[in-house]
């Protein structure tokens, strides 16, 4: 993907960095006794959280 093509669809992918975050939390909230569910809910929680910070600080490429 270029970066052009990722800035286009910034607020759809901060969306899904969201959406992903918050059903990691929600999933680690309902599963808490279940260990591989924690484990599950805890990469989901933290590639959404990444995700996020990684689309609020992209910045509109510069055309030549």
């Amino acid at each position: 993907m270029s970066n052009q093509t990722i800035y286009r669809h910034k607020i759809t992918l901060s969306l899904i960095s969201a959406l992903m975050l918050f059903f990691g939390v929600l999933m680690a909230y309902l599963c808490y006794d279940n260990e591989p569910w924690e484990t599950i809910a805890g990469f989901i929680s933290g590639f959404g959280c990444a995700l996020m910070i990684i689309f609020v600080s992209i910045k509109q490429p510069k055309n030549p």
